[in-house]
């Protein structure tokens, strides 16, 4: 199933984003983003009291839909997921991508290709090794007056490991 939230007509990069819960909602949704030039990728996932990193949620999109893929919906097959991951003509777009790659590793048995990492990408132009919400600042020549939970002294705390999709009634 594929559900948007109230007042999300349409789709478009501009719409709410579309939650997946079912292998046919999410083999739809994989087929249309296969048909893109990129796709934006990141993950969230447990890593606390685990061993390996336990996939919750991926967030995916491309020129005109934005999607959440709840990976701990009851029966979701993540395998079409996998086939676009691994689709030569789309390329992936991560953030940061290490920990994204070791979950799709470990998930599906390769890394996703062919891939660029923004965090990389800003390495090599010279922008350092910074978090993306600070680059639009130093591109216009200003400091950043964000603060993280790194730059305050305080640790994130990790959501809890449960799918955001409500039980059935």
């Amino acid at each position: 199933m594929s559900r948007r939230p109230p007042g999300a007509a349409g789709a478009g990069a501009d719409a709410a984003p579309a939650l997946v819960t079912d292998t046919d909602a999410l083999a739809a949704l994989c087929g249309r983003l296969r048909a893109e030039r990129f796709v934006t990728v990141d993950t969230e996932f447990m890593r606390e009291r685990t061993y390996w990193p336990e996939l919750c949620v991926v967030q995916l999109a491309g020129d005109s839909e934005v999607a959440v893929v709840d990976a701990l919906a009851p029966g979701i097959d993540l395998a079409p997921l996998g086939e676009l991951l691994a689709d030569p003509n789309v390329l992936k777009v991560f953030h940061a991508a290490r920990q994204d790659i070791e979950i799709f590793l470990l998930r599906f048995g390769a890394v996703p290709a062919p891939l660029h990492d923004t965090q990389i990408a800003a390495q090599v132009a010279g922008f350092g090794d910074q978090a993306m919400t600070r680059w639009p600042a130093r591109w216009r020549g200003r400091r950043s007056t964000r603060r993280t939970a790194s730059a305050t002294g305080r640790r994130a705390r990790s959501p809890p490991r449960r799918s955001p999709t409500p039980p059935p009634t």
